[in-house]
């Protein structure tokens, strides 16, 4: 379950009690009410917009990654080469060695 998940239902299950104690009149209980729909609204507003942020974040690396591979191609495909190459040595290294029964 993500944390936005989390968050969501968190914040149905404090509605729901809300509304169940939405017949009691007394002032600490309004004043409770309060603060917590205050709170709520609040989460959410939080939530999104930290949302909103990571999305812009995101779209700007992928700009500036964007940007460099058309101006540097050949760096970047020689950096994702020397990547897969290290990947495969080390994944190689670790099937074979299960197999032989000796460890790196």
């Amino acid at each position: 379950m993500s944390k936005s998940e989390i968050l969501a239902n968190l914040s149905n299950d404090v509605e729901e009690l809300l509304g169940k104690l939405g017949s009691d009149l007394s002032p600490e209980v309004r004043e409770l009410r309060d603060r917590l729909g205050k709170g709520i609204a609040e989460t959410r507003k939080s939530a999104a917009r930290a949302g909103a942020e990571a999305n812009s974040a995101m779209k700007n690396y992928a700009v500036v990654a964007d940007d460099y591979i058309h101006d540097s191609p050949w760096i970047a495909v020689g950096t994702a080469a020397a990547a897969a190459g290290i990947i495969g040595f080390v994944a190689g290294n670790l099937f074979a060695s299960n197999r032989r029964g000796w460890s790196w």
